[in-house]
C-alpha cells in the first residue's frame, strides 16, 4: 500500500494560495557540508533567507532524521532527486516504490525528479572505470556519446511506468536536464526532444536547469514554449559562456553570467512553475559554495524583490 498524500490538484491549489514563490536551494550546491554538519548547514541556509531546499541524497541520515533537521531549521523540502538506478545514500526508481513514497511523504515532498537518464549497462561500466587522471569535460562527453535513442526511450518508459504508480500517492515525477540532453542523437532530435515526446504529460513534469540549457546554446524562451506548461520546477543557475562541449559548464554566481534573468522570471510568472531552486556547482571561481548561495539570494532579492520570493 502506498501512503496517501495531497493530490496534485490540492497541491496546486495550495501553491497558488501561497504565491509568490518561496526561493529554495538545491543542497547539491553545498557539496559535502550537509554530510559534515547537517544542522549547522541547514541553519545557515535558513539564515540567508531560503525557505525551501531540494535534497539529492540522504547524507547518511534516515528520512526521519532529515525531516527533524529540516523542521529545526524552519525549512521545507518540496522536491527530491531520485536516481533511475540504485546508488549509495540515494533514492531510486528501481527499488520498493512503497518505501520511496513513504520517504517522500515523510519529508513533506511531492516531487521526485530524475537528475540523469537511465544509462545502459555499458555506459555505467564506462563511468565506473574512469581514465587515468579522472574525467574532465571532454572525456566525460566522450563516454556520454554512447547514449543512443534506445537509452532515452528506456528512460521515458521507466519514468512513465513508475510515475503512474507514484501518482496514486500524489507524487509527481520530473526530469532535470544537463547540457548533453540537447545533443542530437537521431534524425536531428536530441535526448530532450525524445523525452518530451515519449513521456506522458499527465504524469511527467520537467525541471529546467537554466544554466545548463544556456551553456548548451538553448533558447530558454523557446524551451518554455515547447514544454507547454510542463516545466514545474526550475534550477536557477548561471554560466559565463556558451560552451562547445555540453559537459563543460563555466559556472559563475547567479547574475554574473550570460543568463537573461529578467526574461527567465518573466517566463516563470507566465507559466505553471511551482518551485525555484538556486543551484551552483564547481568550478568555484573566487567563491565557495555557501558564498555562492548567499550571492544568488542577494541578487534575486535585489533584482526581483519580494514580489518574486518570500
Amino acid at each position: 500500500m502506498l501512503p496517501t498524500v495531497r493530490t496534485e490538484a490540492e497541491a496546486t491549489s495550495a501553491a497558488s494560495a501561497s504565491s509568490p514563490w518561496e526561493l529554495g536551494l538545491q543542497l547539491y550546491t553545498l557539496e559535502d557540508a550537509p554530510a559534515k554538519d547537517l544542522d549547522g548547514t541547514l541553519k545557515e541556509v535558513a539564515g540567508i533567507g531560503y525557505r525551501t531546499v531540494q535534497i539529492s541524497q540522504t547524507y547518511g541520515q534516515s528520512v526521519q532524521q532529515l525531516r527533524r533537521a529540516l523542521d529545526r531549521a524552519g525549512l521545507s523540502c518540496p522536491a527530491i532527486h531520485v536516481l533511475p538506478r540504485p546508488a549509495a545514500n540515494s533514492w531510486d526508481l528501481e527499488g520498493d516504490l512503497s518505501r520511496l513514497a513513504d520517504d517522500i511523504y515523510t519529508l513533506g515532498a511531492t516531487y521526485a525528479v530524475l537528475p540523469v537518464p537511465r544509462y545502459s549497462d555499458a555506459l555505467v561500466e564506462a563511468l565506473n572505470h574512469p581514465p587515468p587522471g579522472g574525467f574532465n569535460a571532454e572525456k566525460l562527453f566522450g563516454v556520454l556519446k554512447l547514449m543512443g535513442v534506445e537509452d532515452w526511450q528506456r528512460t521515458a518508459d521507466l519514468m512513465n511506468s513508475k510515475a503512474e504508480i507514484l501518482a496514486r500517492s500524489g507524487i509527481r515525477v520530473g526530469y532535470h536536464n544537463h547540457g548533453f540532453d540537447f545533443v542530437p542523437v537521431a534524425n536531428g532530435k536530441s535526448g530532450f526532444d525524445l523525452l518530451l515526446e515519449r513521456t506522458d504529460p499527465k504524469l511527467i513534469d520537467l525541471e529546467l536547469d537554466i544554466g545548463w540549457a544556456v551553456s548548451a546554446g538553448q533558447d530558454v524562451k523557446a524551451l518554455f514554449h515547447r514544454a507547454n506548461g510542463r516545466i514545474r520546477t526550475v534550477h536557477l543557475k548561471d554560466t559565463a559562456r556558451v560552451s562547445s562541449n555540453p559537459m563543460d559548464l563555466a559556472s559563475t554566481d547567479v547574475g554574473t553570467g550570460i543568463v537573461n534573468w529578467r526574461e527567465v522570471f518573466g517566463l516563470i510568472r507566465e507559466t505553471r512553475v511551482r518551485y525555484l531552486f538556486v543551484e551552483q556547482e564547481a568550478p568555484w571561481v573566487n567563491t565557495s559554495p555557501m558564498k555562492a548561495a548567499r550571492a544568488a539570494y542577494a541578487y534575486i532579492s535585489k533584482q526581483f524583490g519580494h514580489a518574486a520570493i518570500r
